[in-house]
């Protein structure tokens, strides 16, 4: 199922609504004896629960700064928070995949991002460009997981494009540089999260004790996660080594 919420310029707002939403779904499905879960990867066999972000930006005079001229040639401010996010996005990756399951969704053909990247519409790419005409001009953040914190994911979205307007000088170097040949995203907790513990970036976006507090509690969540031994554990290694 693919729930859409209408675009707000209250970002705040958006947040709340896709919590309310989640908790008005828990407690309806319990009154049906039934239980719903936002995990990003409930199942094996199937595609995992992502939470999408499309994003555009207009002036003070309501216009939409994300559209593309008569020719169909990218805005510099479209380009510029793309490659701000491109560039913001390793070190965030513990923001959109904030548990060890949401990195079971980042497998090929499954409709999530494997790759920092971006494109057009493509359905794989971790940014896309949804739209490049008029008012409905907008880029489409795709590596959020369900289980994800939107507070913390619009916040971690925004001040990748505050990064590329800052760096707006190189964003068709970075823009190139994401196309095609692009890095592999962390698939791992812990490299993700590491990654973001070392980020000056991360530091300037949400505070440097936010970022060092959020580190220790992912950090003791996983220790706490990954100390059990599991049962495919014993079914593969107890009689056969």
């Amino acid at each position: 199922f693919e729930i859409n919420f209408r675009h707000s310029s209250d970002i705040l707002a958006c947040a709340e609504v896709t919590i309310l939403f989640k908790r008005l779904v828990r407690n309806v499905v319990k009154n049906h004896n039934m239980a719903a879960t936002f995990m990003a990867k409930p199942y094996v066999n199937h595609a995992g629960n992502g939470m999408h972000v499309h994003l555009s930006l207009q002036n003070l005079q309501g216009q939409n700064l994300f559209a593309a001229d008569k020719r169909g040639r990218l805005t510099p401010e479209l380009m510029q928070a793309v490659a701000g996010l491109m560039d913001s996005l390793p070190a965030m990756q513990a923001i959109f995949m904030p548990t060890i399951n949401a990195y079971r969704r980042l497998q090929a053909g499954s409709f999530a991002p494997t790759h920092v990247n971006w494109g057009d519409d493509d359905r794989s790419v971790a940014v896309r460009i949804a739209e490049t005409t008029g008012q409905s001009a907008r880029l489409e953040h795709r590596l959020a997981g369900a289980d994800a914190n939107p507070y913390l994911v619009l916040s971690a979205i925004l001040g990748g494009v505050l990064l590329g307007f800052d760096q707006a000088s190189q964003a068709k170097d970075c823009l190139a540089k994401y196309k095609q040949d692009s890095a592999p995203l962390h698939l791992h907790f812990m490299d993700a999260l590491g990654k973001f513990a070392d980020s000056d970036h991360v530091a300037a976006i949400f505070g440097a004790n936010f970022r060092d507090v959020y580190v220790a509690l992912r950090r003791f969540e996983h220790d706490k996660l990954t100390a059990p031994i599991t049962p495919q554990e014993y079914t593969h290694y107890l009689e056969r080594i």
